[in-house]
């Protein structure tokens, strides 16, 4: 409800991004209690099955808001008259023709001068989010804009001819008669009615043979990423997804730490992605997803660790009090937990499916496909938060207290 309240002040505005670094942090310590970060932002970020919990970041949703403007600006129906500011701001570079190019920032901040601060950011925006540095294939090289493009470059520096361009010259492909075979000056001058002189479309030609030269380029056909954005029914989503894709990061250091726990070599196959989807894909409870999220970035505070902080004088087990309760070992080591997981594997067995392979730790934990069906994955995860309450509440961890537990969730 906040972020929405926020879009009609983020869209038309120019941005201070001190006050919106500000709001970013206030909503992620309104998620974590103003307790500070438990997890780092570029992971919260991430989509379910990237180990986050898609929360906002204000950061990229403001440039996904403002990237709009480009959309309209170029769409040729639009004929809003708020495009007249854009184009006198543009108006010594071609207008929409800056945005139907390819600058990056640094170009872009040396070759194209606007006095507008809004302007300004539209355009810097815009080159951090579709820039491309790479040519792809065979039609991406073709596709490519002539114009205040950084990939090509005479005297270090990107072109714009303006008298070229107004002659419909726009694209690679207007400069070629085959895929392979450049115009001519005098072919240039018959088909578009152009003065020009050898040196400058010699100048041109080698840049563009250059860089054709130094691509590897299959014959595939590929989009650019304008042509993607402008066809993009919903193009501010499109864009959140490609800034939050970049920015994200997986939670590779508690992955090693499980794989160690667990006593999995580094080339035995875990689908992670499958691992983090599984408890949205089996339950809607919050608690429950929220706490294997939390025991999957390994978030959930044993003994071992509340004495290292200082709030317990103790690391020992809650249940076994013999050994160091860590992660591992309060959810499967522990003689205490070893009996209940046998326990509930015959209750699963007795009461739902088969289960003729022997437990580990990770399958217990989800970390390896297990149960056959829906209804028993939800119960296993149910029986690790029960683990967790009952260590919480210094509870007996009794599989007869567990079947009466999971009536609440009403398991169907």
């Amino acid at each position: 409800m906040i972020v929405s309240q926020l879009v009609y002040i983020l869209s038309p505005l120019p941005t201070n991004q001190r006050v919106l670094e500000e709001i970013n942090t206030l909503f992620f310590n309104f998620l974590w209690n103003g307790k500070g970060d438990k997890i780092k932002r570029n992971t919260m970020i991430s989509d379910y099955s990237e180990g986050g919990l898609r929360m906002i970041d204000l950061i990229s949703f403001n440039k996904a808001l403002k990237s709009t403007w480009v959309k309209k600006y170029l769409d040729p129906e639009n004929h809003g008259k708020w495009k007249l500011f854009f184009d006198w701001q543009l108006q010594h570079y071609g207008g929409p023709l800056v945005f139907r190019g390819n600058l990056n920032r640094h170009d872009l901040s040396k070759f194209i001068n606007t006095t507008d601060a809004f302007t300004t950011e539209i355009l810097q925006l815009w080159s951090e989010i579709s820039y491309e540095a790479n040519v792809n294939s065979t039609d991406h090289f073709l596709s490519l804009p002539l114009w205040h493009n950084s990939l090509i470059r005479i005297d270090n520096r990107p072109v714009y001819y303006k008298s070229w361009s107004c002659k419909g010259i726009q694209n690679v492909t207007d400069l070629l008669k085959d895929q392979n075979t450049f115009l001519s000056s005098q072919e240039l001058q018959e088909r578009y009615n152009v003065k020009t002189n050898y040196l400058v479309l010699h100048g041109l030609k080698s840049s563009l043979k250059s860089l054709r030269e130094r691509r590897s380029l299959d014959t595939t056909s590929s989009q650019s990423f304008l042509q993607s954005f402008l066809k993009a029914k919903k193009p501010s989503k499109a864009i959140y997804d490609r800034l939050v894709t970049i920015k994200q990061k997986t939670p590779f250091r508690s992955q090693e730490k499980w794989l160690a726990d667990c006593e999995l070599e580094s080339h035995e196959t875990i689908d992670w992605k499958s691992v983090y989807l599984l408890p949205f894909k089996c339950t809607k409870i919050t608690k429950l997803i929220i706490f294997q999220f939390k025991l999957l970035h390994r978030r959930l505070a044993t003994n071992s660790f509340l004495k290292k902080i200082g709030i317990k004088q103790s690391d020992l087990c809650t249940f076994c009090k013999t050994e160091e309760e860590s992660l591992i070992h309060l959810f499967w080591s522990c003689g205490i937990t070893s009996i209940f997981w046998q326990e509930f594997k015959q209750w699963i067995t007795t009461n739902y499916e088969n289960v003729t392979s022997n437990f580990s730790p990770a399958t217990v934990l989800g970390f390896k496909p297990f149960f056959s069906s829906k209804k028993t994955r939800l119960l296993c995860l149910i029986a690790r938060y029960f683990i967790w309450v009952c260590r919480t509440q210094e509870a007996v961890l009794r599989l007869e207290n567990f079947v009466t537990f999971q009536h609440s969730f009403d398991v169907c």
